[in-house]
């Protein structure tokens, strides 16, 4: 099969005039060169385009020839480049109701303007093959309209413009005895024929009649023979004229392209004109997806034409990303930005006859996106808020751990000093024992001093994410609990392994701070519930590609109607002097939002266990 293409079907026609032309100007020089159109340009681009049933409508409502044709003209035209396909191009005809297409350059300059019956004698093969017979087109949409010969021009204009119809047939006693077409229409018009006038007077006859049993390959002969456009079939079985034109053969040759696409879709063309979404429909020519049609809103309000390729609206890189995943699956929904707005976008690919086909349905979501940022906005805020109120109360309670850290080594400075001040007032003092007893003085001084630092480190604000050792972390928690945990008779069981060092990119502290949460839930049920020999169990298992933390007490369990809230904001069993809800709360908001991971609790026959899951660093 050979591929043809639009250039290879323009020919040289002087069919343009410049957007200063009047209409007298355009109908003189469809007259003068027997053209059924003509094209406005500006600087080679085309602009508009006035048709033969433009001159009528404009004959027909007494319209002033000398104003300007562009104030006339279609404007909103079709423009197919001239790499398109044939079969492409009748698809878009037949698709939009139109009888011809303007073809531009890769520059949008235009090159040419083809009708359907250039392209329609280029696929003469296909026709041959389809073996129709002509009274197998002949449908209601194309009955020919009859008016008498004692009609007037006036009449047989408002015939054809009420109507939209290109030619009406002019009958004596109910027989066919001649034609007006558009075309007559311009010489009248250019002529400024009285439209009072009788229409057998202008009418062609006899008329270019073919028998019904002819064949569609018949009817081109034909029309090529006598260079028409249009011929007259009798239906002797239902007793009517019928005029037949190209455009009933390319809907033959497509398959009807209309029809099928309302059958095979998701709904009708005008139902897509009323939803509010943005419909546009893409036909994949492998190397580019071209704009085919769109729904009334999009052409509204985007800035795009038929056969502009979707790049013009999807950046180029966004569009790569969204086709691939067309190809792959078939389907698409995302949300993306378009010219600082945002879409959600849904797709399908699918196909029809030999045309790759794209559907895309695009919801504006800017102001629900621009919302849902606000709203964002405002959790961050108060997730904050609640952050540092939890930090508040922890704060608190590492005051009181340090309290009880320090006063070991306080004690143990203060003996030493006055025991030197002592031996020194009674004799006893000795310069050798110096060195130890200020040895002793500085280990209690660092002591202190790292004890400081771990707290500082523990109520610092900048988050910064770094590599962990996950076992330094656990060491920290417990540093900062053994004094109140010491206070109070409960025992730390620490199964960590200390000997392989595990990393895990983290904030410093957050873990830190989830486990001494933990620890001081445990703690403060071990004390309420006066669980003597209490114990906080802790241990550390690396799995593939996670680790796992378990802290398990042995203060009984959490009731069961009580397991399943212990997570949620502000929930908490304590009195209102002793709890805020926050501390398990916060836990898991940093474990799951910060630390990607997951934390829960379960019960054991010991008491409440608890569970941080971490992925490990990749």
């Amino acid at each position: 099969m050979i591929v043809m293409f639009l250039k290879d079907f323009i020919q040289p026609v002087d069919d343009t005039l410049n957007n200063t032309a009047t209409l007298q100007e355009v109908i003189n020089k469809m007259t003068e060169n027997r053209l059924h159109h003509i094209i406005i340009i500006d600087n080679n681009k085309p602009i508009a385009i006035i048709t033969e049933r433009d001159v009528v409508k404009y004959f027909s409502n007494n319209i002033d020839f000398s104003d300007l044709a562009i104030d006339y003209a279609t404007t909103d035209t079709i423009m197919l480049h001239h790499t398109r396909l044939v079969e492409y191009a009748l698809s878009m005809m037949l698709n939009n109701n139109i009888r011809k297409i303007i073809v531009i350059n890769h520059i949008d300059e235009y090159i040419g303007c083809l009708e359907q019956e250039d392209l329609i004698y280029s696929l003469e093969e296909k026709i041959q093959e389809k073996d129709l017979k002509l009274h197998q087109l002949t449908y209601s949409g194309n009955k020919a309209v009859l008016i008498n010969d004692t009609s007037t021009l006036k009449y047989a204009l408002e015939i054809m413009t009420t109507n939209q119809l290109t030619s009406v047939l002019v009958t004596s006693e109910n027989i066919a005895v001649g034609i007006i077409s558009e075309s007559d229409i311009i010489q009248l018009a250019q002529k400024n024929i009285n439209q009072n006038e009788i229409v057998k007077y202008f009418m062609h006859s006899p008329i270019i009649q073919i028998d019904e049993y002819k064949s569609a390959d018949d009817m081109i002969l034909l029309m090529k023979k006598n260079r028409i456009r249009r011929v007259v079939v009798f239906n002797t079985k239902e007793d009517s004229y019928y005029i037949l034109t190209s455009k009933d053969i390319a809907a033959i040759i497509r398959g009807n392209y209309t029809k099928f696409l309302e059958s095979k879709f998701f709904d009708t063309r005008d139902t897509f004109n009323a939803l509010s979404e943005y419909v546009i429909e893409l036909i994949d020519t492998d190397d580019e997806q071209v704009i085919f049609w769109t729904n009334s809103i999009t052409k509204a309000n985007f800035n795009i034409r038929l056969d502009d390729c979707i790049t013009k609206l999807i950046s180029k890189d966004l569009w790569e990303k969204l086709y691939q995943s067309l190809l792959d699956n078939l389907i698409l929904y995302e949300t993306i930005e378009i010219q600082n707005r945002y879409y959600q976008i849904k797709g399908h690919y699918g196909s029809m006859t030999n045309d790759k086909i794209i559907k895309l349905f695009l919801n504006d979501v800017t102001e629900i996106m621009q919302l849902t940022e606000q709203l964002k906005k405002e959790v961050e805020i108060k997730d904050k808020l609640l952050f540092d109120q939890a930090k508040m109360v922890q704060m608190g309670e590492m005051i009181g751990n340090i309290a009880h850290q320090w006063r070991q080594p306080l004690s143990v400075i203060t003996t030493t000093a006055s025991g030197i001040s002592f031996q020194k007032e009674y004799g006893e003092f000795k310069e050798e024992d110096i060195p130890k007893k200020m040895d002793t003085i500085m280990n209690s001084a660092n002591y202190l001093s790292d004890t400081i630092d771990t707290f500082r480190n523990f109520l610092k604000e900048k988050k910064e994410f770094k590599e962990v050792i996950v076992q330094d972390s656990i060491k920290k928690s417990f540093k900062l609990t053994k004094a109140t945990l010491k206070s109070n008779q409960i025992k730390i069981i620490d199964n960590i392994n200390y000997d392989k060092p595990i990393n895990i990119s983290m904030v410093a502290g957050e873990l830190e701070q989830v486990i001494i949460n933990i620890i001081n839930n445990a703690k403060d049920i071990l004390i309420e519930n006066n669980i003597s020999n209490g114990w906080i169990e802790t241990n550390l298992i690396k799995e593939e590609n996670n680790i796992l933390i378990t802290i398990e007490d042995n203060a009984g369990g959490i009731p069961n109607h009580i397991i399943k809230h212990i997570f949620k904001e502000f929930y908490t069993t304590k009195d209102d002097t002793t709890g805020t809800g926050l501390g398990l709360y916060m836990s898991k908001k940093i474990v799951t939002k910060s630390l990607n991971g997951d934390l829960y609790a379960k019960n054991t026959k010991n008491g409440a266990k608890f569970f941080i899951k971490l992925p490990l660093s990749k």
